[in-house]
């Protein structure tokens, strides 16, 4: 059974029986935990970011204190990849919840032995509709439990200690829910993603989205078709339909291929040769070979000029 965050896609691999699972214990617990949510690579990459990144001191109503990151580009990043269709249609099947259209949280830390905790609260605001907690913790940290209780009867209903690294709790929010985080103990703080899936998509991304059009006018470029190119490799696509969305970590802004240029950049991560593309794509395409061969140069240049891909010297 797996959902997992890779670099370029969201891996589900679930049996109706694991499903049905899933799907009862969050209805009897409004709680699941999802091991290993982020896989290990990725996950080593962005906990190295964190550690370089600083934290500022915020105090939310309901909130004792909690240190947020100050990293724009690593939290576009983490809204990138849980932004995606196919998360959102997981979600949806074991949840119930079909609504779903967007997602938005924040990286949070509580240190060890500082009055860091949540009181009792709902998060039921702002369209949000099922919440999400990520361990993107470097050391195993004691306390800071996930407790879920009944608003009417005060019963706690479930409660959980995420303390594996990328292992990730989603649970429900409703106005006859609310939940706590206790206090950290021990010396290791606890560094997680608190975030939501909601009903409408923040208007306002803290990455900036820009659309990569076919471009058929041509120009003059370096690109020729016997280059090898190299990718990126702090690129991160995903898949919509028949495009692809790209977020560039070194640059925190995130791009939107067209279907042309969404199968060129699919076939540049089969195969670095332009000139094995440039076949693979005279095949599927019904264009002459001079015009597809000045619209794949000039895709390639865009490419780079947005740090995408360089030639291979």
């Amino acid at each position: 059974m797996t959902i997992q965050l890779t670099k370029n896609d969201t891996e589900i691999s679930l049996s109706l029986k694991d499903l049905a699972s899933l799907k009862k214990e969050f209805n009897k617990s409004h709680c699941i935990l999802l091991p290993k949510f982020i896989q290990h690579d990725l996950l080593k990459s962005i906990q190295d970011e964190i550690e370089l990144s600083k934290f500022s001191r915020k105090i939310y109503k309901g909130l004792d204190e909690e240190l947020c990151l100050r990293n724009n580009k690593l939290t576009g990043l983490l809204f990138f990849m849980l932004s995606q269709q196919k998360l959102f249609h997981i979600i949806k099947e074991i949840t119930e919840c079909k609504n779903i259209e967007g997602f938005t949280g924040r990286v949070y830390r509580f240190m060890p032995g500082i009055k860091q905790a949540n009181y009792w609260h709902d998060d039921d605001a702002e369209n949000r509709l099922i919440a999400v907690s990520i361990n993107l913790s470097t050391g195993v940290y004691s306390g800071g439990v996930l407790q879920i209780r009944n608003r009417y009867s005060k019963k706690i209903i479930h409660e959980v200690s995420n303390i594996g690294f990328g292992n990730t709790i989603i649970f429900r929010v409703g106005e006859n829910l609310e939940h706590r985080v206790t206090h950290v103990n021990g010396k290791v703080p606890k560094t997680a993603l608190a975030g939501w899936f909601v009903s409408k998509a923040r208007e306002k991304l803290l990455t900036e989205k820009k659309s990569l059009k076919h471009n058929t006018k041509f120009t003059e470029t370096k690109t020729l078709l016997k280059n090898h190119l190299k990718l990126n490799k702090a690129v991160i696509s995903r898949t919509n339909h028949d495009q692809i969305s790209i977020f560039n970590m070194n640059t925190g802004l995130q791009y939107l291929f067209n279907p042309v240029g969404s199968r060129l950049w699919e076939l540049l991560n089969e195969t670095s040769n332009l000139q094995e593309t440039f076949h693979a794509m005279k095949d599927e395409y019904d264009v002459s070979p001079d015009i597809l061969k000045r619209d794949i140069l000039n895709q390639v240049q865009e490419f780079k000029n947005i740090g995408l891909v360089s030639n291979i010297n």
